[in-house]
């Protein structure tokens, strides 16, 4: 009896290990990751061993993966950006289709709202908006600036020019100084940039551009962002994603807006004339010039003639991208070439831009993002010139209508032969601005950079480090000339002129955020910045230049006095900012700034700032989620304090100066500026 039922045991025994055996068995496992809301493949997901950090497989162009060797009782996770992570238990099944379903939270736009991490729209206390990457792309501009106009309420965008290469200005709801500068302050990838840099940027190269308005979402920014804050960032690549490569081209043309100020014909013209002096015809030349425009219906637009439609522009664009489970990159590279409407103005720009961030353990992660620009520009002398007969624009509505711009010849039939342009208009006493522009060329090229490099630690949990290096600069270049003829006959001038300009800056944080209690969460940012810029420029020329054959700085006989300047410019800074945040329904966050600039007086170079805001996302509420027909609703309050920095250099230093033709045409010294410790 004894020996039967230890037998009975023994099976028992073994059966138990068989079935063991047989659930925890290794198999192969694979099928395909489908979008559940429409039932595409979803490509480039990560499926996972859960537990495991060797067993996975990235989806291919089809959505589908393959997972050998792997316990037919496991489970297996699916994770994507842009999707909820879900898991599928295994079950011993050997052909699994997982379904992903896209994560709304994820897919509403994050912004950066100085320093730290990336936020919600809708966590935002202070007043932001966001333009996306859709909007900016296809825009056929030269300056991704001009793209934002009419994308955001209370942001004027416009130039100061027509030139391809003018750089853009910018005023978020209004004018907010009468002596300083009113233009906000940018920022790329976390560090600030000159305006300018829009006319560098590849548009394709931007992933979105958020506008910070009032002094809440600005405080943090201290005495810069008294003109709100206008926040670029830069694509990059995607970790587990296949390497991606994108090849754009685009060709587009621009024309001037319409010239609303309707202009008059010959005849309106003369029978102006006429009614406000009834004598004019009596004057020498009037009546003669008169019958000779009506009879051969000339009738001169000026506008057509000093502006050409249809200026074309094209761009080509070439990117790399993807990355693996720890490292990500991005690489583009950008041709774009625009010729201006206005005579003798084009700009031919080469960019290239790489993005790269790796996590090096489970604590360090680090990275760097470069763009690198080089521009050739040809510019129209007189376009900032504004009232001036060489302004092709304000000479297009001041020429007179009966006037031809060509040289002519009467046929025996009474027809009119056009021949070239001409140089000069002996009716009004000035030289053609074509002909001008034609022999005063004038070349510009920049080299810019502007990258940053970041260390981010990661210690304990919730505990963020980061350190980042940023710089930004140019290198100009302009050459001009004045060709030795017609007004300038043995009398041509050259000139070059270098500039050179660059900003560093050092950006540390430390930033906390825990959960307690449930669904309630902290976030605390502590931070230092400095920043130091530095200008440097020079130029000479030269006058007596007799010959188009030699016409460099060394052919000159008369050498002007050389001109060079220096501007230097440093900034320190300490902040902090606290938020707290309930389920995304309730939050409230404060920050505070102290800046030090050198631009003020030694005894006024520190100043306070701070801001506190509330928010209360009211669609959230329980009571109001069956009202499918609101897709939004929040209240917030605000209030924050701003300073302006934006003044020229030394203002605050008593500074002598020169005072000429002063007492029969003497020369005096005097106090230039008085000192403002």
């Amino acid at each position: 009896m004894l020996m039967k039922k230890a037998r009975l045991l023994i099976t028992a025994l073994m059966l138990f290990a068989a079935a063991l055996y047989a659930g925890a068995q290794n198999i192969s496992v694979s099928g395909t990751v489908i979008d559940s809301s429409n039932g595409e493949p979803v490509i480039g997901a990560t499926v996972q061993l859960k537990g495991s950090a060797t067993k996975y497989s990235i989806t291919n162009l089809d959505g589908q993966y393959a997972l050998s060797a792997v316990p037919s009782n496991g489970t297996l996770v699916v994770t994507l950006i842009g999707y909820k992570a879900a898991e599928f238990p295994i079950e011993g099944r050997t052909k699994i289709d997982l379904p992903l379903a896209v994560d709304s939270e994820v897919l509403e736009d994050a912004i950066v709202v100085g320093y730290g991490s990336a936020k919600k729209i809708s966590a935002i206390t202070g007043s932001a908006a966001t333009v996306g990457a859709k909007l900016l792309q296809n825009a056929p501009v030269a300056s991704v600036g001009d793209a934002l106009q009419g994308q955001v309420a209370g942001l004027q965008v416009w130039s100061n020019s027509g030139e391809p290469s003018a750089t853009i200005s910018m005023r978020i709801r209004g004018v907010n100084s009468i002596s300083a500068d009113t233009e906000p302050l940018f920022i790329l990838d976390g560090s600030p940039v000159p305006a300018s840099i829009f006319t560098a940027l590849n548009a394709n190269d931007i992933e979105n551009i958020t506008v910070m308005k009032d002094a809440s979402a600005t405080s943090i920014y201290g005495s810069r962002a008294a003109n709100g804050v206008v926040f670029i960032t830069t694509k990059a690549g995607r970790s587990s994603e296949k390497p991606v490569f994108t090849v754009r081209a685009q060709y587009g043309f621009s024309n001037i807006v319409n010239h609303n100020i309707q202009l008059m014909t010959s005849e309106q013209w003369f029978d102006f004339n006429e009614m406000m002096d009834p004598t004019f015809l009596d004057k020498p030349g009037n009546a003669a010039n008169k019958d000779f425009a009506l009879d051969h219906n000339i009738n001169t637009n000026w506008v057509d003639y000093f502006f050409k439609p249809h200026a074309p522009t094209w761009q080509a664009d070439a990117t790399y991208s993807g990355g693996t489970s720890k490292t990500d990159y991005y690489v583009s590279l950008g041709a774009l070439s625009q010729e201006g409407n206005a005579p003798y103005s084009d700009m031919t720009r080469v960019s290239l831009m790489t993005k790269l961030n790796t996590q090096l353990n489970d604590w360090l992660k680090t990275g760097f993002s470069m763009n690198l620009t080089y521009q050739d520009v040809n510019t129209t002398g007189f376009s900032s010139k504004r009232n001036s007969w060489y302004n092709p624009m304000f000479a297009a509505s001041q020429m007179l209508p009966w006037m031809l711009p060509y040289e002519y010849t009467v046929n025996e039939d009474g027809s009119l032969t056009l021949g070239k342009e001409r140089d000069y208009f002996d009716e009004m006493g000035f030289y053609n601005t074509y002909y001008l522009q034609k022999i005063q060329p004038s070349t510009t090229n920049y080299i810019r950079l502007s990258g940053n490099l970041y260390e981010q630690l990661t210690p304990i949990k919730g505990l963020t480090l980061r350190a980042v290096q940023a710089l930004n600069g140019n290198d100009r270049r302009i050459s001009q000339k004045a060709n030795p003829v017609g007004p300038f006959e043995g009398a041509g001038t050259a000139g070059e002129s270098f500039s050179r300009y660059y900003q560093i800056t050092f950006t540390n944080t430390a930033e906390y955020t825990f959960d307690f209690a449930e669904k309630n969460n902290i976030n605390i940012l502590l931070g230092q910045e400095a920043i130091i810029s530095d200008t440097n420029a020079f130029g000479t020329s030269v006058e007596g230049i007799t010959d188009m054959r030699q016409e460099q700085i060394s052919d000159g006989t008369t050498y002007k006095k050389p001109t060079w300047s220096k501007s230097e410019e440093v900034f320190n800074s300490y902040f902090s900012r606290v938020g707290f945040n309930h389920d995304d329904k309730y939050l409230v966050d404060a920050s505070f700034r102290r800046d030090g600039s050198s631009l003020f007086g030694k005894n006024k170079r520190y100043a306070n700032f701070w801001s506190l805001g509330a928010r209360w996302n009211i669609t959230k509420e329980e009571w109001l989620s069956d009202v499918a027909w609101l897709n939004n609703l929040s209240l917030k309050a605000s209030y924050g304090t701003t300073g302006n920095s934006s003044i020229s250099n030394y203002l605050a230093y008593g500074v002598v100066g020169a005072y000429k033709n002063l007492y029969a045409g003497g020369t005096a010294w005097g106090l230039g500026n008085p000192s403002n410790d």
